[in-house]
């Protein structure tokens, strides 16, 4: 199967500099979002997805939707899709945490296991999305699909298909409905 995971177009807090995560309240796509996701969309005509699966946080089931409906295949929801969970510090501006809280400093993964109170570490955004990985590699129900979601979902695919673990990886940036194409099973 072929995947192409699409991280969301800019929204709101992108724009901002806030951290995102899973809070409720995150706005949704700004202008300039809808046109990277109609771009990002453009690029996925005949790439043979029979689906779209995307995160129910807003930013990326709007992406979601708007490629859905280029491709004009359904779009379903997931939420193993869905960021980070980045708990108290969702909302507070991107700069403003040391490493030793979010477990990532310069590009790199310091520590796979630190959380934010109430939040996700690493390690575990990771399992989440090898298991998701997992389940759609073995339902055989689909040749390609588009996943619409998040930069640390895309981050821990990326680390996946290389063979790398949550203490291993980097933390690359990436950039708003990026696309990143592979092949499952990836081992």
């Amino acid at each position: 199967m072929r995947l192409f995971v699409v991280r969301h177009g800019e929204s709101g807090w992108n724009r901002a500099g806030r951290l995102q995560g899973q809070a409720p309240d995150a706005p949704g796509l700004t202008e300039r979002g809808v046109a990277q996701a109609e771009a990002a969309a453009a690029g996925l005509v005949g790439c043979g997805a029979t689906v779209v699966v995307a995160s129910r946080l807003r930013r990326a089931t709007e992406t979601g939707s708007i490629v859905a409906r280029r491709l004009a295949v359904p779009l379903a929801l997931d939420d193993r899709l869905a960021e980070r969970h980045l708990g108290a510090a969702e909302g507070a501006p991107v700069d403003g945490h040391p490493p030793g809280e979010l477990g990532v400093a310069a590009g790199l993964v310091v520590d796979p296991d630190a959380a934010p109170a109430g939040g996700e570490s690493v390690r575990q955004l990771v399992a989440r999305v090898e298991a998701l990985l997992a389940d759609l590699a073995g339902c055989g129900r689909h040749e390609a699909m588009v996943l619409a979601t998040h930069g640390g979902v895309v981050r821990a695919v990326q680390a996946l298909v290389a063979g790398e673990t949550a203490a291993t990886m980097a933390w690359p940036a990436v950039g708003n409905a990026a696309v990143l194409e592979v092949a499952l099973p990836y081992r």
